[in-house]
């Protein structure tokens, strides 16, 4: 009977631990680039800090959700004064590129209506209150703030202009160097439509045919980005722009 009861014990215990509490979450978003402390924040750090809401626009009404916000998150980095470019990277690769400007509202999002977020929006969303739900990213593992002298803008006519880091050119193609044009417009998705693009660097702009992305060679050192095409090489290379004329 003392046995019994021991056990009846035992199980009264483990239920009230499965009641008391919700299961912890295994996330981490790493917030790396120009800033002078890099650091590994747990979904339970973001969870400590001070709460902010973001209303999402529905088609009827809207969704409060909440979550840290993205200053907070910054001041624990001490980000660089001049990191005007922030990236936001998806478990997946996917990247989001924003002047940092027009996010100081935004929210690393836990919750959706009082709710966590489930594994196809979260754990953690960005939720921004600016433009469509584009805007918006699920599964964030990275914020990147970047100074606009170390980032290499790929624009034009793609799905999804983007201003990276070599950290994360060497991410997306696995490739230490020596990365080609089209390389890099598959990151972003370029219109494939267009006709030419473009290189903006240090003397000026030059156009090729498209068709030069493939040999066209995308160089990094002293940190400074270059690009060679033809035998000729164009320094200090700030864009690459995919161009579509419709009236061509």
């Amino acid at each position: 009977m003392k046995r019994a009861l021991i056990a009846i014990a035992v199980v009264a215990v483990l239920c009230c631990g499965c009641i008391g509490g919700e299961e912890s979450i295994e996330w981490d978003v790493d917030v790396i680039g120009a800033v002078d402390n890099p650091t590994t924040f747990t979904y339970q750090d973001l969870d400590d800090m001070p709460e902010k809401t973001v209303e999402k626009q529905l088609v009827e009404g809207t969704e409060e959700y909440s979550g840290a916000a993205l200053t907070s998150v910054l001041a624990n980095v001490s980000t660089a004064e001049d990191a005007s470019i922030i990236n936001f990277i998806a478990e997946d690769g996917y990247i989001l590129s924003f002047d940092r400007a027009d996010v100081d509202s935004a929210i690393l999002a836990l919750y959706r209506e009082g709710e966590r977020l489930g594994d196809n929006d979260g754990p953690v969303m960005l939720a921004v209150d600016i433009g469509c739900a584009c805007n918006w990213m699920k599964q964030v593992v990275t914020v990147e703030p970047l100074t606009e002298d170390e980032v290499l803008g790929i624009t034009g006519d793609v799905t999804n202009e983007i201003y990276v880091s070599i950290r994360d050119i060497r991410e997306f193609t696995e490739k230490d160097n020596d990365f080609t044009v089209a390389e890099l417009f598959t990151k972003v998705a370029y219109y494939p439509q267009s006709q030419t693009f473009a290189i903006h660097h240090e003397g000026g702009t030059e156009t090729f045919p498209i068709d030069a992305r493939d040999s066209a060679i995308v160089a990094y050192e002293d940190g400074l980005f270059s690009v060679t095409i033809e035998g000729t090489i164009y320094e200090d290379v700030t864009k690459i722009e995919s161009i579509w004329d419709p009236n061509a």
